[in-house]
């Protein structure tokens, strides 16, 4: 139950930016459950979708100890970052993560930040097309 509450909070409240709700999903990204600080996570990405402060919000969690809370980083910079390019910065130096499910939300990241990019737009991709391969 509680880890619906922030799919909820995402979904009634996408592209607001509504600081009661940021400040609520930060609450609940300090939870005890791990999936609920994921999930707490990602939905800021729906709820901050197009903001400048997301990168601002997620630069401060996106190193943590957690695990589960860079997992969540790397998907809210995907789903809800304005300029791809700056999001690809900083969601790249966790491809060498030392935790397995997190490489794999980088991966998933990047595909979805790559997948409007051409060779030439962006110089990256020809690095991330091999590491795929």
């Amino acid at each position: 139950m509680k880890m619906a509450l922030p799919m909820y909070m995402a979904c009634a409240y996408f592209n607001t930016s509504n600081p009661l709700v940021v400040r609520k999903l930060l609450k609940l990204s300090n939870d005890i459950s791990n999936e609920v600080k994921r999930t707490a996570i990602i939905a800021l990405g729906f709820v901050m979708y197009h903001d400048e402060k997301l990168t601002e919000v997620i630069k401060m969690l996106l190193y943590s100890y957690n695990p589960f809370i860079r997992y969540g980083c790397v998907l809210a910079l995907a789903i809800g970052s304005k300029d791809s390019k700056e999001a690809i910065e900083m969601i790249w130096p966790l491809l060498n993560d030392s935790v397995d499910f997190v490489r794999q939300g980088v991966y998933v990241s990047l595909a979805i930040l790559f997948q409007v990019n051409t060779n030439s737009s962006e110089p990256k991709l020809a690095d991330f097309r091999k590491t795929v391969e």
